[in-house]
């Protein structure tokens, strides 16, 4: 797996003039080396990123790739400063920023900010008829709800976010889906 992403293809990513092409290499190489638990070498690339992305249209899509793995590494004011920067142009962009910024706000344990912003990121990425995304943001949302004792409503947003998942063939999604109504069941159980 590590053989994916090898120097070469780094310093490729690097010298290419083609900033799309680069942005997309390192925000995958952030969150495959967060994944594995690189965390240095995660940082190293979120920093490079940071450096070279200085298109803040390109700052906006590569946004919510890199949340995650930016907040697992204790990274939460670099994604905050990314936030920042970011000037998306168009709804894909928007809902990008929108799912970075739930993300910042469910790491700063902020369920309402959260849920407010992963709601309107479900709703631009659906007007463009994507799949992916809204899945993604509706597990955020899910969270923020759970985390707010809101479990009924959260209930609803699991099973489409499941259904979606499996449609896609997503199945670390479907795991995070799964893992999420397991603890769901049991938190209810417990009661």
């Amino acid at each position: 797996m590590r053989a994916l992403l090898t120097a070469s293809v780094l310093e490729e990513a690097l010298q290419a003039k083609d900033i799309l092409y680069s942005g997309f290499v390192l925000a995958a190489a952030t969150a495959i080396a967060a994944h594995e638990g690189r965390s240095g070498d995660a940082a190293e690339y979120a920093d490079i990123f940071e450096e070279t992305a200085q298109d803040r249209q390109l700052v906006s899509l590569y946004l919510g790739d890199m949340a995650e793995p930016l907040i697992g590494i204790g990274r939460a004011n670099h994604l905050e400063d990314l936030i920042r920067r970011a000037r998306p142009h168009g709804r894909y962009p928007q809902g990008r920023l929108l799912q970075a910024k739930a993300l910042l706000a469910e790491s700063r344990n902020q369920p309402d900010e959260a849920f407010e912003h992963s709601t309107e990121a479900i709703r631009l990425h659906e007007e463009l008829d994507h799949v992916f995304d809204p899945t993604r943001a509706r597990i955020i949302a899910a969270r923020s709800l759970i985390a707010l004792g809101r479990d009924g409503e959260a209930a609803p947003l699991l099973e489409r976010a499941l259904q979606d998942a499996h449609s896609m063939g997503a199945t670390l999604l479907v795991n995070r889906v799964q893992a999420l109504q397991t603890e769901q069941g049991a938190a209810a159980a417990g009661e």
